[in-house]
């Protein structure tokens, strides 16, 4: 072996060593929003690195993204663009079922109103994301849970209820609660947003004290009192991270302008072109090939016409024979009287808004066969004229396409 390979063989064991710390990873994270005929860019290239033990607090006002980065780094919402990576895994190939687990066990939550279970005391608050992890007895999750409870200092409180706990014990109970499993890494929306001043220092030193324990904490925040109880702090505006703060005791010991490329906002036609090249780019889709666009459509009465070619179009009685096979229930009236109508389109439209809002995921194969409407029109075009007509948002992912629920509520 040459110096020159053992020298290589050295610095990859290195990288190696370096990436076990690092727990969370973003990626060029994109989340764009189509609202109406608006596309919102709520992040907009964000590359962040989270490694053990650290305690990163992201600040910004209200509508920064904070919020929205916090829920795609804990597997609540999926990236437009980019990549999450947890422990070397990406997040954007999880099923929902997988992204569920992983919730569970690796990561915890501490949400800016507690979200405890009203009837239940401290203790079985606690105890509940042992419940549903299924691995310990009844006797080792009740150890389990006032062991935490102790750690937050309020063993003696484990039978109260929250009704009976003060804002700040209601904060301890959580934060007890984001631990119960062991978790790689513990998310707090905005940790002291409903705390007094006092209340708001005691659970922030609390936090620290189990950070230094070995526990990870990633905080969203617009209280400036915040990040001096942190490791580092990342500033955030309109959707980008703009600087970072390395803190040390309470002190700022170094900063730092975050410089990275700007993506400008794009209106919903410059998205629809970009999802149409996407599709076209997939020429391995039967469904997508040599098919002619909607906009080559025009609907005169009964009759659907090329506007082309100014030819009549029709739809087989096989085609349709085929398709009503396919679903629970005829095919619609409108479809039987021409494939591409605007009444059969609705009907489609109708369809595949049921269908997505059940598969929030879905490959067009799979939402071809689902609806089982024979349409003429690829089935990508018909999304597009959905999201243009405010019947759902969405976006493509390869062949996937992703109903935005969050857009839509």
């Amino acid at each position: 072996m040459t110096e020159s390979d053992a020298s290589d063989i050295s610095y990859i064991k290195a990288a190696k060593a370096v990436d076990k710390d690092v727990i969370l990873e973003c990626i060029n994270v994109h989340k764009t929003y189509l609202l109406g005929a608006n596309a919102v860019a709520a992040l907009r290239g964000i590359d962040l690195v989270i490694k053990k033990q650290e305690f990163l607090t992201i600040m910004g006002p209200s509508g920064c993204g904070k919020t929205t980065l916090l829920n795609l780094l804990g597997g609540l919402d999926y990236p437009t663009r980019g990549k999450i990576m947890l422990e070397g895994k990406d997040m954007g190939k999880f099923s929902d079922n997988m992204l569920a687990d992983l919730r569970r066990d690796r990561i915890g939550y501490v949400f800016q109103f507690y979200n405890l279970l009203p009837l239940m005391s401290a203790l079985e608050n606690v105890m509940i994301p042992l419940h549903f992890q299924g691995v310990l007895s009844q006797k080792q999750k009740v150890d389990r849970a006032m062991s935490l409870l102790a750690m937050v200092g309020l063993a003696d409180r484990a039978k109260h209820t929250p009704s009976e706990l003060s804002g700040g014990e209601q904060q301890r109970v959580a934060i007890a609660r984001s631990l119960a499993n062991n978790p790689a890494i513990v998310l707090l929306d905005e940790p002291t947003g409903d705390l007094d001043s006092k209340t708001s220092r005691e659970i922030l030193e609390l936090i620290r004290e189990l950070n230094l324990k070995g526990a990870t904490f990633v905080a969203s925040t617009h209280d400036k009192r915040v990040p001096l109880f942190a490791k580092r702090n990342l500033d955030i505006l309109d959707g980008r991270l703009v600087h970072e703060k390395i803190i040390e005791a309470g002190e700022v010991v170094s900063e730092r302008d975050i410089k990275q490329n700007v993506d400008q906002d794009l209106d919903l036609d410059e998205q629809i072109k970009l999802i149409k090249a996407h599709v076209k780019a997939r020429g391995g889709i039967a469904a997508l090939k040599k098919i002619k666009s909607i906009d080559d459509i025009k609907v005169e009465g009964d009759t659907v016409i090329r506007k082309s070619s100014g030819k009549e179009v029709s739809m087989m009685q096989h085609d349709l024979e085929t398709s009503s096979k396919k679903i629970a229930g005829p095919v619609p009236v409108e479809a039987k009287a021409a494939g591409d109508s605007q009444k059969d389109l609705d009907a489609a439209y109708t369809e595949i808004e049921n269908i997505t809002r059940v598969y929030r995921k879905i490959t067009l194969d799979k939402l071809q066969k689902k609806l089982g409407i024979a349409l003429k029109t690829p089935l990508a075009d018909v999304i597009v004229q959905a999201i243009k007509k405010k019947v759902f948002n969405g976006y493509f992912d390869g062949d996937v396409f992703v109903r935005e629920m969050g857009a839509e509520q």
